[in-house]
């Protein structure tokens, strides 16, 4: 009885995972705001990011803040020079294929966010 009910807590849980990854559409980068670190470390990345130059072929449109503080919404980044300042860490990589999302950047803050 006892193993039937925790199937069904276990059966419930994974369940309530997947629509909310389905509503997000699995896009965990839609959250990254704040202190970020560019690592050339790959081991160390949490995040592998692909840079295009136009935001029509972006997943996320970034707008590198001067303040910290105000990097509190998402696309919202404020870049630090050192990795134990940072709220998440990526790499840069060199192909499409190869990143988790494209990032491109933007002049204009209220541009910043996720498509």
């Amino acid at each position: 009885m006892v193993v039937k009910r925790l199937l069904c807590i276990l059966v419930v849980l994974l369940a309530s995972t997947l629509c909310t990854m389905a509503q997000t559409g699995g896009k965990k980068y839609c959250s990254i705001q704040g202190a970020v670190y560019f690592t050339e470390n790959r081991n160390l990345a949490e995040y592998f990011v692909y840079e295009v130059e136009q935001a029509d072929f972006a997943d996320l449109i970034v707008f590198k803040e001067d303040q910290r503080l105000f990097a509190d919404a998402p696309g919202l980044w404020f870049i630090v020079e050192h990795i134990s300042m940072a709220d998440y860490v990526v790499f840069k990589e060199k192909t499409r294929p190869a990143a988790d999302f494209a990032i491109s950047y933007t002049d204009t803050r209220s541009f910043a966010g996720c498509r």
